[in-house]
């Protein structure tokens, strides 16, 4: 399912719309989706029923449906969370599924969370599950936000018996090397996207926003004598460098950052049932107005005489980027 169509469904299910069939199919999409689930609050949210329905959940979680029970919101909105379309997925066999974000609902896109400086909010600037099916380019780092691009490599569902970590769709890297760069040298094959931040710029001004890259990784069982390792880059950019085949120059974009952060190698493991979870962070310069990011995988094989350009069965899924404001450690 598409992402413009799961909103259409949303949005519809919260303005009490769909026909039964459509119901019927965004129940059945939002049991199965991590990231439909968590987009339904994201536009909760939008609509302005979103905290209101995780107190309800809490009390109705807590105390059942006593209605002596203080919930601070207007009767109108208590009316429609309760007897309107809410009430279908808070209150049915698919609550069990979303319980978890019923309660903690603003944990990704508006979360409050106490701090030595008070109530901090995050915000998500990404959350990309593939379940959208854009194919990715090989065309080197993108030029441009709203596209994957990098190395060759592909959005697949399941195979080599590895199922996607959320939803459908995954990752699958393919490739060290991208169109018109034939690179049989080469032993990392690296996916960026780059993100426009700029609505956010003021929120940096005071050198306290930090943002935090996430992603899992899989692989296909391979050999004893093969290892792989995968990383997370986050680069910090101002706007002069944005659509600038600058970038493109090898590690000019490490050069011309502002700056720029790797995680630590994340060494792949042989059992194609689990993800492993990748984390990095950076703090942004005030001047950052868009950042790209990098999912990177690399042969790390070291037999002599094996090429390391190329890859049977490595995967990415679950890419979520957020920041929020985080004081300096204070010094002397």
């Amino acid at each position: 399912m598409n992402d413009e169509y799961l909103d259409k469904l949303i949005n519809s299910h919260l303005d009490d719309a769909l026909t039964p069939a459509e119901q019927a199919e965004f129940e059945t999409h939002l049991h199965e989706s991590e990231a439909a689930r968590q987009r339904f609050w994201e536009l909760a949210e939008v609509h302005g029923l979103a905290g209101d329905a995780a107190r309800i959940a809490w009390a109705d979680d807590n105390v059942g449906d006593d209605s002596s029970v203080p919930l601070h919101y207007s009767s109108s909105v208590s009316a429609r969370l309760r007897h309107g379309p809410l009430k279908r997925i808070l209150f049915s066999p698919l609550g069990a599924a979303v319980a978890g974000l019923v309660i903690g609902v603003l944990s990704t896109t508006v979360i409050w969370a106490a701090t030595a400086a008070g109530r901090q909010e995050l915000i998500t600037l990404l959350h990309d599950s593939f379940e959208s099916g854009q194919a990715t380019l090989a065309e080197n780092l993108p030029l441009l936000p709203g596209q994957w691009s990098g190395d060759y490599s592909e959005v697949t569902g399941a195979t080599q018996g590895v199922t996607p970590e959320d939803g459908s769709y995954m990752l699958r890297f393919l490739r060290a090397d991208h169109e018109g760069r034939h690179l049989p040298e080469s032993f990392s094959s690296d996916v960026f996207r780059l993100i426009d931040v700029r609505q956010h710029h003021p929120a940096f001004a005071d050198n306290e926003a930090v943002v935090q890259l996430t992603a899992r990784f899989n692989a296909a069982a391979f050999p004893d004598d093969e290892n792989y390792t995968c990383t997370l880059t986050i680069f910090a950019l101002d706007e002069s460098l944005i659509g600038n085949e600058l970038l493109r120059g090898s590690n000019m974009i490490s050069a011309e950052s502002l700056a720029y952060s790797r995680s630590s190698k994340l060494p792949m493991d042989r059992d194609a049932a689990t993800w492993q979870k990748l984390s990095n962070e950076l703090r942004i310069p005030p001047e950052t107005q868009y950042l790209m990011i990098r999912l990177g995988c690399s042969n790390d094989t070291k037999t002599p005489g094996k090429r390391r350009d190329s890859f049977a069965g490595h995967f990415a899924d679950s890419v979520e980027l957020v920041f929020a404001n985080r004081p300096e450690i204070a010094t002397r």
